[in-house]
């Protein structure tokens, strides 16, 4: 599977890899979920796949979501708890 921005797919007989590509901290976006949730449909639909790699390039993984692209940040005067905003979930 091939057109993704964020994400490289790569597979190969029985091993398939995700590789968040958003360096340098991969950090996780919208866009760049969808794109995970399309490839690992596809690398669920291969017979014979026994392993799926998850890696990043760059210097880390994945930092965190990128709460700068909500369109309706949360207004509270408790500090903030780790989850989804309503807009991104």
């Amino acid at each position: 599977m091939s057109g993704f921005r964020f994400i490289r797919y790569l597979a190969d007989y029985d091993v398939a890899r995700v590789v968040l590509s958003r360096p340098p901290l991969n950090i996780m976006s919208v866009e760049m979920m969808r794109e995970m949730a399309a490839a690992l449909d596809e690398a669920a639909g291969r017979p014979g796949l026994k392993a799926l790699v998850l890696s990043g390039d760059g210097k880390a993984f994945s930092a965190s979501p990128a709460r700068w692209r909500c369109r309706s940040p949360a207004r509270s005067s408790t500090p903030p708890r780790p989850r989804a905003c309503r807009c991104c979930a």
